[in-house]
């Protein structure tokens, strides 16, 4: 995609239907699954396949899919997953039996497995990095809401069309994308090196693929009928095997060494059991309002969506508070939430008003929330740095797959506690089950994730790393409304005390940092607005897939800027004594005792003469940007200090400009100086 002609929005904009379609199929069946129960005579334990075996099978695509796009262009790859996607939907549609159904949903996966990296990929390619987040923003938006309406989505359809219609829409969505793909998208040349390891595909594919299989059959014919015991045999051995050949393989398809490090074992343990319990109790619950209480598939999808929306919503929230406090009692809280949610659901039956089990359902998806990014942050962060990208791959492949396993084996608990008490029992037991699962990893988690030293100590001694020795020297730090003066009082202090000045002076270096340009950074930096914390947040929703890919972090823009900002200014302030311009300096380096906190404020009358004086802005424009600019430094440094930008308590001295004019701001500063030296 080298031609500087081409439509990027347009490009773009087709990669992201493709990612679109996929994401909503991920959850279509769960509404669904009863119809399709009733419709071909099976049992949950035949059905959740519809579910767990998609999502396994995109699993085991996860460590391919890397490889598929160095050796092959994004065209090519976008044409042939979204026409395997659309075989797939077509078969569905048609399928006279539960058997080429579950065939048309692995052909689903294969599709799905490719198109939902490709917009990242894509936007990599197409924008440069100061670019990204606008589009990685819009991909995250489509992406992560789709998967929250799919139940919502697919209920309605199946009530109103039957649950064919579902995929006779995704076969018109997919050939939209196909003939889109075929007339718009670029061609580009790929040259790399290297070669798929076919048999580790192989034997990742039979070994997984067996072990689900036993155990989904368990619940049907027990567990020594050669049905349940021959796949779990044949799925023990090829794991067996593939874990050999990893360990053998100088570039594996999956580096297996790294389950060495204990706590990244652990974590993906946990990881394994709180998908699966997720898993499990998605596929039972539209089985208990339809089937059991008789309630329409609409009905099933709304329950569902007050915790689907939790899931889509609240992920960057848990986020944040992540970055603040660790992952330890986040993780605990998660754990907690979870339990307790599923241990409720445990005591639903025939008479239970539906608002309790929208409500129990929504506390546990916010516990799904709490626990799955800080598990895998916690676990990720274990490993050495050279190691992050194989890690997130083995983690979200062990995830999904595990989770998969794990989904079917708590359904085929229900399956087995069905067959001598009915289904409404076997769905209590399951639910009982997964709460005692949940619980014991909770005990496992409170003694073994327990951090040794608390969040601010580590942050103290980072700090204190970070900080000068000799603290002889003072750091003035000014922070400043738009219009105030606060600049030219730096630089004249600056002179004064013959010492550096640092204001744009810094973007060069915070550009270099941060491998972002030097215009992306004069442009963003303190300028967060409310709109590009949007943008950056659905970028942080599109999930841990381009993590794998890319080794990122799952970090904005903004946040990577703010990160190069934070060491730039630590690194000067090791140096000497200097003058800092904003750049939540102040904050950074608050735990420096040679550090002087100013803020400089002015009347709004002086700072429109000097806003339309020194920036040539119009009379009828200037209140509109000095409060544009003020509430954007405001809003960035909320969010990267959690505090009051301008409030006193947070700042040595404040100064009002208008009132003592620059020049005794300037003599006011020096005098400060002189009197903490």
């Amino acid at each position: 995609m080298k031609n500087k002609n081409i439509n990027k929005k347009l490009i773009i904009g087709i990669i992201i239907v493709g990612a679109f379609i996929s994401s909503l199929n991920q959850t279509v069946m769960t509404a669904s699954l009863p119809r399709i129960m009733t419709e071909f005579g099976i049992t949950a334990s035949v059905g959740q396949w519809l579910t767990t075996g998609y999502l396994l099978v995109m699993g085991i695509m996860i460590p391919c899919t890397g490889y598929l796009m160095e050796h092959f262009s994004s065209r090519k790859l976008y044409l042939i997953s979204v026409s395997l996607f659309f075989i797939g939907c077509a078969a569905a549609a048609f399928s006279p039996n539960i058997y080429l159904l579950l065939l048309a949903r692995v052909v689903q996966a294969l599709g799905a497995g490719i198109l939902l990296p490709l917009p990242q990929v894509v936007a990599f390619r197409l924008y440069r990095p100061e670019e990204r987040g606008t589009i990685m923003g819009i991909v995250g938006l489509t992406t992560g809401f789709a998967p929250a309406f799919g139940p919502t989505f697919a209920g309605w359809i199946a009530d109103s069309f039957g649950w064919r219609s579902i995929f006779y829409i995704m076969c018109a969505l997919a050939a939209l994308s196909i003939v889109l793909g075929i007339v718009k998208l670029p061609e580009e040349e790929k040259h790399s090196e290297g070669k798929l390891d076919i048999l580790s595909v192989i034997l990742s594919t039979i070994g997984f693929c067996g072990l689900l299989t036993g155990v989904s059959n368990q619940g049907i014919y027990g567990f020594f009928s050669p049905i349940v015991f021959g796949p779990l045999a044949v799925g023990i051995l090829c794991i067996v095997l593939f874990s050999l050949r990893q360990l053998k393989l100088p570039s594996p398809l999956l580096e297996l060494r790294i389950f060495q490090n204990r706590n990244f074992t652990l974590g993906t343990v946990l990881l394994i059991f709180a998908y699966g319990s997720m898993l499990s109790v998605s596929t039972l619950l539209p089985i208990y309002i339809q089937n059991l209480r008789h309630y329409s598939a609409t009905v099933s999808g709304l329950v569902m969506l007050p915790g689907a929306l939790f899931l889509a919503l609240l992920n960057p929230l848990c986020g944040r508070i992540l970055d603040k406090r660790g992952p330890y009692l986040l993780s605990l809280a998660g754990l907690v939430l979870l339990g307790g949610a599923t241990f409720g659901l445990s005591f639903i039956g025939i008479d239970t008003p539906l608002a309790t089990v929208v409500i129990l359902y929504a506390f546990r998806t916010l516990g799904v929330v709490a626990l799955l990014q800080p598990l895998q942050t916690w676990a990720v962060n274990s490993v050495e740095s050279k190691f992050i990208s194989h890690g997130t791959a083995l983690m979200n492949t062990v995830r999904q797959v595990g989770g998969s396993i794990i989904s079917a084996l708590l359904v085929t608990v229900m399956s087995v506690s069905a067959r001598d008490n009915g289904d409404m029992k076997g769905i209590e037991t399951s639910f009982l089950v997964t709460s005692i699962l949940v619980f014991l990893s909770l005990a496992v988690s409170a003694v073994l994730m327990r951090p040794k030293k608390s969040a601010e100590e580590s942050w103290e001694k980072e700090s204190a790393a970070a900080l000068p020795e000799d603290s002889s020297h003072i750091i003035i730090t000014i922070a400043r409304e738009y219009g105030s003066g606060g600049r030219e009082i730096g630089l004249k202090v600056a002179q004064a005390l013959k010492i550096p000045f640092y204001d744009r002076e810094l973007i060069a270096m915070e550009a270099r940092e941060c491998g972002l340009s030097s215009d992306y950074v004069e442009s963003t930096e303190e300028g967060l607005s409310l709109r590009d914390t949007a943008w950056n947040w659905a970028a942080q929703s599109y999930g841990a897939f381009e993590t794998h890919l890319f080794a990122t972090g799952n970090l904005s823009e903004a946040d990577r800027l703010f990160q190069a900002q934070r060491q730039v200014i630590r690194q000067i302030a090791r140096v000497g004594s200097c003058v800092i311009i904003g750049r939540c300096a102040d904050y950074i380096l608050k735990d420096y005792p040679g550090c002087l906190r100013i803020f400089i404020r002015s009347d709004p009358d002086q700072r429109r003469q000097r806003i339309q004086t020194e920036y040539k802005i119009p009379p009828e424009k200037t209140d509109a940007i000095m409060k544009q600019k003020d509430s954007e430094r405001a809003f960035h440094h909320k969010r990267y200090t959690g505090q009051t930008w301008g409030a006193p308590s947070n700042y040595h001295i404040v100064l009002n400009s208008s009132l003592l004019g620059i020049d005794r701001c300037v003599r006011l500063i020096v005098e400060s100086v002189r009197t903490v030296k």
